[in-house]
């Protein structure tokens, strides 16, 4: 009967044991899954400063919000003036097209202020 008992304790001491790893590493968990660019570097801060309300949170935050390397890339293609997918090719960087040039023209024609200057 004591046995029974003592192996009954152990289970649930060892199942909430898992659970508190699974929720104090929740945030690597979503920067994994979210696939960010930083997630060692989420996960050594987390290790440490975890165990606080605030860092936990904000490790929290960090993986919810922070950049993936689908979004780096993303952002790279963009620099580096490449087309994405199903889209033209762009004008080589310091050329513009007549119409974007007419269009910025129009878009950033100095105000006149009331007295014609």
């Amino acid at each position: 009967m004591l046995r029974a008992i003592a192996n009954w304790v152990s289970f649930w001491i060892c199942r909430a044991s898992i659970l508190a790893l699974g929720g104090y590493l929740l945030p690597v968990i979503i920067g994994t899954r979210r696939h960010m660019a930083t997630v060692a570097l989420l996960f050594v801060i987390n290790l440490f400063f975890g165990w606080t309300v605030i860092g936990w949170l904000a490790c929290l935050l960090w993986a919810v919000y922070g950049r993936t390397t689908a979004e780096d890339a993303h952002w790279q293609r963009i620099a580096q003036h490449e087309p994405l997918a199903g889209e033209r090719s762009r004008p080589a960087p310091g050329r513009v097209h007549l119409a974007s040039r007419a269009a910025c023209r129009y878009v950033w024609r100095r105000p006149s202020n009331q007295y014609g200057g």
